[in-house]
């Protein structure tokens, strides 16, 4: 037999709580549960197909939400069945706010108008970081023309194309390390030994931030006696180049 170690750890715990969050965020789903209660419409094989959607897709984009190293971003399949069961729902929705009379018929329409409003607006901050996400910047081809020009080792862990591309070598993805040293289900709190090895042998280490924080990184770098440089070329760019100074 062979014991293979597990890589993620599922927290069952935040199981209630992200499934809060997904109603709670996605009140059209509700107004189409109640549609669906209250409607005397048959279901339609396209209906059976996004209930049988939802029977997997929900409870999956929860699950994955819930393990290590999982994200919201995780719910969007879920979202996106909870929205096809509201489409399939409207002409019954609004059929039956057309047979309301006077303030009724407007306060339903309005309740109507705020659930769709908050339902996509509510995570707007969320969704603007996803949308204008960039990996890299325009300063990209400056860190690898720096690779290619440089006589010494430079990596790049964090997107290793810079050191490939400038200076053929192709060394370790630290994101890649990472996930492969986890502990129970996280990722190291120090960086494992393969990186630490790969970061003593170099003159130079290329920096990417992005929006995926890697505090171990950098702080194995000031550890290993790299210091940031003000390279002109790189200001004001997502790279940093580092550079080791005397021990």
């Amino acid at each position: 037999m062979i014991t293979v170690p597990g890589s993620i750890e599922v927290n069952y715990g935040h199981v209630p709580l992200i499934s809060g969050y997904l109603i709670a965020t996605f009140p059209i789903f509700l107004i189409a549960l109640l549609a669906k209660r209250f409607s005397r419409d048959v279901t339609d094989e396209r209906e059976r197909w996004i209930w049988a959607a939802m029977t997997v897709l929900v409870p999956a984009s929860i699950w994955t939400t819930c393990k290590s190293g999982g994200g919201y971003s995780s719910l969007l399949v879920a979202y996106l069945a909870m929205t096809a069961l509201f489409v399939v729902k409207l002409d019954s929705i609004l059929e039956w706010m057309a047979a309301l009379r006077g303030w009724r018929s407007f306060l339903a329409a309005s309740g109507l108008a705020l659930a769709i409003l908050f339902s996509f607006l509510v995570q707007v901050d969320r969704d603007l970081a996803l949308l204008f996400l960039r990996c890299g910047d325009e300063k990209y081809e400056t860190a690898v023309d720096f690779a290619r020009r440089t006589p010494d080792r430079v990596i790049s862990p964090q997107d290793p194309t810079i050191a490939y591309r400038g200076a053929g070598y192709f060394g370790r993805s630290l994101f890649f390390e990472l996930d492969a040293h986890a502990v129970n289900g996280n990722w190291p709190s120090e960086l494992p030994e393969s990186m630490q090895r790969e970061v003593a042998e170099a003159k130079y280490v290329v920096q990417v931030r992005s929006f995926v924080l890697t505090p171990m990184f950098e702080q194995a770098l000031v550890k290993d006696h790299f210091y940031p440089m003000d390279f002109v070329g790189l200001r004001g760019s997502v790279y940093t180049l580092w550079t080791r100074g005397p021990e």
